[in-house]
């Protein structure tokens, strides 16, 4: 069998990005009308400040420049000045900026407060976002829609639907106007809240305000539908759509592809991957994974490669994802060497291996108890700067446990909780049922005060039910001894 430590010698590139394009779902407060300087076009040309600022650094020095200015310069200019701030993503920068500048007699209009709402919402702060609301009002201003869509996002954000449905409702009540930007932000937090009724009712007012939703809430529904495995559901929206004479994109047979693929209904998946190139649709890299993921959890490789070879062939290039689906599908099947040839065609593609990636090969050595080469990964991973997450040690201890390992297990343990990972509870379960399946039934209790303190009484009850039945089953085997 090929040793799986030999799989962590390659040289992995150490590139990480992130993009994304929200594709107008919920344009980003940071690019919202607010800071289009036209609004103030007959701003006099005394303090003609250049705004090409490339850091923070650069925003910081013009600020100072402008509040040692006499006379001072009017609230549009600090307001074109935070709002470049605000697309650099310092939010606190802004914050701070204002609380300077309002003592120095700068009165800020509806596009000052509306930046400052959107910073506090951006960084989780909803009851300071309120109180610029309150000031905002007392000052005689109207909120507009971009700020009563910035708010509703920043409630869904924090999980409180009740409170983003009362504020739709107050602000719409005060005369503020919802447009296709608020119901498709209202459409995409209940999706994600797993909430599709709500988001179907939003659908049908949509319908009686605007004539028909976009295909940007058409796709946010069919996705949360497919999600929720209610894949008939999905068509029959797609259905709607098409009648409306709204074009399906790729988007959304990407999104009825997962949900074919959800159902095992393989056939109706490679049925509608035919369809979007029927229609000239080209399927993209989020697409032909979607369906290789789907293809290698249900055991079936084989399938995953032809799709996998019909994507190369298409000139679309692989992703992390595409590759990480194929790992775990080869390593479920116990094809370790598929599993390395695969990992060195990835990094051969100048492609990072990530944390789910080493997740899947150190799981992976653990269950064949390989547990040295799950530790060499494991060293391998840190080496390259990739932090563990709970998955990591969960493995590691499992692995740890399953050959009789018991003090590298709570070695493993203690690093886990050094390290501060969460989420720990399923897995304490785990290692309290090895440790009570090898007799040492009172020592679980006894760690748990040790590592969580006033926090054990919490884990225990949350492993209790699956603790307390292993612990049942144990004496009543001891005792027929």
């Amino acid at each position: 069998m090929l040793k799986f430590h030999t799989i962590a010698a390659t040289k992995f590139a150490p590139a990480f990005a992130l993009s994304y394009n929200n594709g107008g779902m919920c344009s980003s407060p940071s690019s919202f009308t607010l800071f289009k300087a036209s609004v103030h076009s007959t701003v006099s040309s005394a303090h003609n400040f250049s705004l090409e600022i490339t850091n923070l650094e650069d925003a910081l020095n013009l600020f100072n420049s402008m509040i040692q200015t006499h006379p001072l310069p009017c609230v549009v200019r600090f307001n074109q000045l935070f709002g470049k701030i605000v697309r650099m993503k310092h939010y606190s920068s802004v914050i701070s900026l204002y609380k300077q500048m309002d003592p120095l007699g700068v009165v800020p209009d509806l596009y000052t407060l509306g930046i400052l709402i959107n910073c506090f919402t951006h960084l989780r702060n909803m009851s300071s976002s309120l109180s610029v609301l309150g000031k905002l009002i007392k000052f005689g201003y109207q909120p507009n829609t971009v700020i009563m869509n910035i708010l509703i996002k920043g409630f869904f954000v924090e999980a409180k639907p009740a409170e983003a449905a009362n504020c739709f409702r107050k602000m719409t009540e005060a005369g503020c106007v919802p447009d296709i930007v608020t119901y498709n932000t209202l459409v995409n937090c209940f999706c994600k809240m797993g909430d599709t009724d709500s988001a179907i009712d939003l659908l049908e007012r949509m319908e009686a305000q605007f004539g028909k939703p976009n295909l940007i809430t058409y796709n946010t529904i069919i996705d949360c539908l497919c999600k929720d495995g209610l894949f008939n559901g999905a068509l029959n929206i797609l259905s709607e759509m098409t009648s409306q004479g709204i074009v399906p994109d790729v988007v959304t047979y990407t999104s009825l592809i997962d949900g074919a693929c959800k159902l095992g209904e393989w056939n109706k998946a490679r049925r509608l991957l035919s369809d979007m190139i029927g229609q000239k649709l080209s399927p993209n890299v989020v697409t032909f994974s979607v369906l290789i993921d789907k293809l290698c959890k249900d055991g079936l490789l084989v399938d995953a490669m032809k799709v996998f070879s019909q994507m190369t062939s298409q000139g679309i290039v692989p992703n992390v994802v595409t590759y990480n689906s194929l790992i775990h599908g080869a390593c479920r099947l116990g094809k370790s060497e598929e599993a390395a040839r695969l990992l060195s065609e990835m990094v051969g593609r100048n492609l990072t291996p990530n944390v789910r990636t080493f997740n899947i090969l150190i799981d992976a050595a653990c269950k064949e108890g390989l547990f040295d080469d799950a530790r060499i990964l494991f060293s391998e991973m840190i080496s390259r700067g990739i932090v563990p997450d709970v998955v990591t040690y969960t493995s590691l201890i499992h692995g740890a446990c399953m050959i009789g390992q018991w003090k590298e297990a709570i070695r493993l343990l203690n690093e886990m909780v050094g390290r501060k990972v969460i989420q720990m509870y399923g897995l304490s379960a785990s290692w309290l049922i090895h440790f009570a399946k090898r007799g040492w039934l009172e020592m679980p209790g006894v760690w748990l005060k040790l590592w969580f303190g006033e926090a054990s009484n919490l884990m225990l009850s949350l492993t209790g039910r699956c603790l307390m039945a292993t612990v049942f089953e144990e004496k009543l085997r001891r005792q027929k001894k």
